[in-house]
């Protein structure tokens, strides 16, 4: 069975949430689409004080560097927009995802949708 959701002009073809080993470890997507290799997008974690919370992106050796500065909450931090990651098939491809600190030993959940112009 294949179920297809959609959202506005976007079909969302990948949703799941994650729990993070460490605090400080990153998340690596090697992103296919519809069997096709996509690219690699790397999702890091940085806390500076001297900074509010913020997303800094960089493409470095053909992968999406997302820096995610100060996501350090409980009641969560992310994106208010879906961040576009390129073109597939002549379609927008987007990314939403959401960074929440939860437990006494403070474990990281991320929790992600990755859409498809329809």
């Amino acid at each position: 069975m294949k179920t297809v959701i959609e959202s506005g002009n976007f079909e969302i073809i990948e949703s799941n949430v994650i729990f993070m080993d460490s605090l400080q470890s990153e998340v690596l997507f090697h992103l296919a689409v519809n069997g096709k290799y996509f690219g690699d997008i790397r999702i890091r974690f940085i806390s500076r004080e001297d900074e509010s919370h913020s997303i800094k992106g960089e493409v470095l050796n053909g992968e999406l560097i997302l820096d995610c500065i100060n996501f350090n909450d409980s009641l969560g931090i992310g994106t208010n927009r879906p961040l576009e990651l390129g073109m597939v098939e002549g379609k927008r491809l987007m990314m939403h995802f959401w960074s929440y600190l939860i437990g006494q030993d403070m474990v990281r959940k991320i929790e992600y949708s990755i859409f498809k112009e329809k």
